[in-house]
């Protein structure tokens, strides 16, 4: 909010179709006026439960300004004598009980009190990706209260989420994470769910058989924490997607995962306590690191260039720990890739005394 004027900033709707964000202004608009039936709840919130879950932000603003623009709308007054008199004899529409699904679109209230009691009010879990996207918006909200309902909202329905509305809703959950400077506890709440039994092997077998930039962009947040570490050496020989292979040996003939997303405070002022946070990468080390031997050795053999590579440069780090350098070399005399016969040369004339 503009604190000059008091009005909403203007953003854009993202990719979110006109004809759905005319009905979320309708139905906003009825919803204000008591005049909103369940079967019209439910037929717009399967449209919006269809929408990718990158779109999540954008959802909550259009329901954002939906809801503050018809709190302020007033029914029209007619203004003749004829027009005036037809109301008298008009019956009034029947005022409908508020569906108890509205909640959802509560959530994206410009009202702090509105998200609040509707995160009191959420006693089911969430039924689609994008609903539950749209509660964890609310772990990051800028209201301290908002984020605490949130977070009990959280603890009180996790039990009841599927794993597929789970790892559907993941990639946006995980690339939120590391750039949410107010999440607070919500963050461990978070990584709880990911480390649900169920949740946990389909993710894995998500990882395992999965392929495309969607599946990869979940591995990369993923590292951040140590939750799968165990599956490194079987991803590195068998994942299906090859650029999860190739990751997943790096980091283990690295032993550390390297570029992780963190925000960091910069300093503008320590004497005024002025500070803002900046995004940057951090590292960490993973604990259980196989022989690298036997890495280099299965993935010399791997079909995919960006294997090999890394097979090599894994070769180039551990050169001097290997016992048979000549057999693991040997493994490259096909090789016709460029970048891994660099790597190979440079063994070969730095090879250990």
């Amino acid at each position: 909010m503009d604190d000059r004027n008091h009005v909403w900033k203007s953003r854009g709707t993202g990719k979110i179709a006109p004809a759905l964000v005319d009905d979320i202004r309708a139905l906003a608009l009825a919803a204000h006026r008591k005049q909103l039936d369940a079967q019209r709840l439910r037929l717009l919130l399967a449209r919006v439960d269809a929408e990718p879950v990158g779109n999540a932000p954008a959802i909550a603003r259009v329901i954002g300004r939906a809801l503050n623009t018809a709190r302020w709308t007033t029914a029209p007054t007619p203004t003749g004598l004829i027009e005036r008199v037809k109301t008298i004899w008009q019956t009034p529409e029947p005022t409908l009980p508020t569906p108890e699904d509205f909640v959802w679109f509560c959530l994206c209230d410009t009202d702090g009190f509105a998200r609040e009691r509707a995160l009191r009010g959420i006693t089911m879990p969430p039924p689609s990706a994008m609903r539950l996207a749209l509660l964890m918006i609310r772990l990051n909200d800028w209201v301290p209260q908002v984020r605490a309902a949130a977070q009990d909202c959280l603890r009180r329905v996790e039990a009841g989420i599927t794993p597929a509305v789970f790892v559907d809703a993941l990639p946006y959950c995980l690339q939120a994470l590391p750039l949410a400077s107010r999440m607070d506890d919500g963050g461990a709440a978070l990584i709880a769910l990911v480390s649900r039994p169920d949740i946990h092997a389909l993710i894995a077998e998500r990882l395992m058989h999965g392929e495309g930039g969607a599946i990869v962009r979940i591995f990369r947040d993923l590292m951040s924490t140590d939750l799968f570490d165990a599956h490194l050496p079987a991803l590195a020989i068998s994942a299906r997607d090859t650029t999860i292979r190739a990751r997943a040996l790096r980091i283990l003939l690295d032993g550390a995962v390297e570029d992780i997303p963190v925000i960091r405070e910069f300093w503008i002022s320590r004497k005024l306590g002025i500070k803002r946070p900046v995004a940057g990468t951090a590292s960490r080390p993973i604990a259980h690191v196989p022989a690298a031997q036997a890495l280099i050795t299965r993935a010399a053999r791997d079909r995919t260039v960006a294997v090999r590579k890394a097979a090599a440069q894994g070769l180039v780090r551990h050169r001097d720990d290997i016992d048979d350098l000549d057999a693991l070399v040997a493994l490259f005399k096909h090789e016709t890739n460029a970048a891994v016969l660099d790597r190979i040369a440079f063994v070969k004339k730095h090879r250990p005394a």
